[in-house]
């Protein structure tokens, strides 16, 4: 009779428990603990000329961000990226030139992690294992090349389209509307706008008992790490 009802349950408890795991997945808790909610701002394109308002202002909070530098601009401002660095924010990888993976040959894809990698390892002395590809666009053969080299992509949850929709308050009230426990949030250091939002994003956000932390924090702690070849966060390909 135990026996059956051993087996009745282990029956039970293996339909949930799927039989593959998605190839593309969004933040979402695998446990819980106690914390504080979390969010990961994330910003592309640079270093520019107002990178140093937004290091300012994370310094200035104690908060801390991630930035997807691009290496034609890391070389160009190798400070901005260095003071970001010391004061704890992460440099990862947005590719050399912003190319359109999927429109590129593999070697190429390669070359556009790998040159962007050595130019932050030789910076800041290592390089996170993980590259944001431009305009969020992949498919398999990106994603292959990625695990190939070792590194994981690393997309979004939140975007207020900063680019497109150049004024302060539109960022920040579109940001304060998607942003949830979990968030990595895609914004770009190369507008002005961007900068000028910060001045009341990052304050409001600790106001609103989020603690601001790096891409790869926030993915240790809702998944435990990161995986070559997996890509986490948001679908969506800007055209």
């Amino acid at each position: 009779m135990r026996r059956l009802l051993f087996l009745g349950v282990l029956v039970c408890l293996t339909a949930f428990i799927p039989a593959e795991y998605p190839h593309e997945i969004s933040p979402q808790p695998v446990f819980i603990r106690p914390r504080a909610p979390m969010v990961a701002l994330s910003f592309d394109d640079g270093p520019s000329a107002y990178t140093h308002i937004i290091l300012d202002i994370l310094e200035e909070h104690d908060a801390r961000a991630t930035f997807f530098v691009l290496g034609h601009q890391l070389v160009a401002r190798p400070e901005v990226a260095l003071r970001a660095s010391e004061l704890g924010n992460e440099i990862a990888n947005h590719t050399w030139s912003h190319a359109r993976l999927t429109q590129t040959s593999s070697a190429e894809i390669a070359r556009e992690i790998t040159r962007t990698s050595t130019a932050i390892e030789g910076l800041i002395g290592h390089s996170p294992p993980m590259f944001r590809p431009p305009f969020g666009a992949t498919d398999e053969r990106v994603v292959g090349v990625a695990k190939e080299l070792g590194y994981a992509v690393v997309k979004w949850t939140a975007d207020p389209i900063d680019w497109r929709y150049r004024d302060a308050d539109i960022v920040y009230e579109s940001v304060m509307r998607q942003v949830e426990d979990g968030s990595v949030v895609l914004l770009h250091d190369t507008r002005p706008t961007t900068a000028e939002a910060m001045r009341r994003l990052v304050p409001r956000l600790i106001e609103e008992g989020f603690e601001l932390v790096t891409v790869s924090e926030l993915l240790r702690v809702f998944y435990g790490g990161l995986e070559a070849g997996r890509v986490y966060g948001s679908y969506t390909v800007l055209e």
